[in-house]
């Protein structure tokens, strides 16, 4: 096949890409075409409208097929769970399959080499290959292709979790996260990624600067240091509000908790957060008074009794819950 000759069948370059195309006469034909690097541009454009096209049409079906072989490649079948895709995954499946797939015409080596980091009951820390350190809270994953990380013109990593990265500077090569719903592209910054399939993506970004890009609604937002954007859902709208960032957020990682004539009702809202126990006050008066303290890797406990013996508050449990009693301040 001759370097200009340009038609290829798309059904073919999708169906290669997928790892759905088993015909060898079909697979030579279509390496052949790509072995070309002015061939190479134009498969990633039909993929990317393939993609597209499943997010603007009804039909249900395709997309979640599409996820699925994402799921099946990135996944061993035994981690796999069976249930409905929203299409906020289909948005993250179009982001991803690409991602992952680009070695295919690039390199066409072979399957990709997934690795997988995942933190149990603590915080567990992990290097990459090009120098990037990662800091992953508990319960936390992240899986990404070795070869992204050798030759490919992005370094990306699916994140499940909380993670903080300080990513190692490559002005030609960016590093992306990539989550449920949203994507952060960087070249060299340090920055806190929360996600969960429940909420949307948080973001805040210690030193440097980030994008931070919406799947479904198309929003790019840019982060500088210290600042963060915790998108608020209200009815079916998300609202993304860039905000000062609050670094006792980085708690699990840094140890260290500080707070400079903060309300409780702030520090309530932030040791709930932080130790995922909702905290509540009996008398909403309780919630202006403030405090000034600095927490080195101290208990939730040990926390609230040093704020009940500042301000002569009481307290009990109540269903898991930590319910706040007392006077208030004037």
């Amino acid at each position: 096949m001759s370097v200009h000759e340009n038609h290829i069948d798309e059904e073919l370059i999708i169906q290669y890409l997928n790892g759905d195309l088993s015909d060898a006469e079909k697979v030579g034909q279509v390496e052949q075409w790509l072995s070309h690097s002015e061939n190479i541009k134009e498969a990633r454009e039909i993929y990317k409208t393939w993609e597209l096209t499943l997010l603007a049409s009804p039909p249900k079906k395709d997309a979640e097929q599409a996820f699925h072989q994402l799921e099946r490649r990135i996944r061993p079948a035994e981690h796999r769970k069976s249930k409905s895709v929203s299409l906020w995954w289909y948005a993250a499946a179009s982001v991803l399959v690409i991602g992952l797939f680009t070695y295919i015409i690039t390199s066409k080596q072979g399957a990709p080499e997934i690795t997988t980091l995942a933190a149990n009951e603590t915080v567990a820390e992990f290097t990459l290959q090009d120098g990037t350190s990662i800091s992953l809270n508990a319960y936390g994953k992240i899986e990404y292709d070795q070869q992204d990380f050798t030759d490919a013109e992005e370094r990306r990593v699916l994140l499940d979790g909380v993670a903080f990265f300080n990513v190692e500077h490559q002005s030609e090569r960016p590093f992306i996260v990539s989550t449920h719903d949203a994507e952060i592209k960087v070249l060299g910054t340090e920055f806190m990624v929360k996600t969960s399939s429940e909420a949307p993506t948080e973001v805040l970004v210690t030193q440097g600067k980030v994008q931070v890009t919406y799947l479904v609604s198309k929003e790019v937002i840019t982060l500088t240091a210290k600042e963060e954007v915790k998108p608020q859902k209200i009815d079916k709208k998300i609202n993304l509000i860039v905000t000062p960032s609050d670094d006792n957020q980085l708690y699990w990682k840094t140890g260290v908790m500080i707070f400079d004539h903060d309300s409780l009702g702030k520090v309530f809202q932030t040791l709930s957060e932080e130790f995922k126990t909702t905290i509540r006050v009996e008398n909403h008066e309780i919630l202006s008074c403030d405090i000034t303290a600095t927490f080195k890797r101290q208990s939730l406990d040990t926390i609230i009794e040093v704020i009940k013996s500042t301000h002569q508050l009481n307290s009990y449990r109540d269903n898991g819950q930590i319910i706040i009693t007392g006077n208030g301040c004037q």
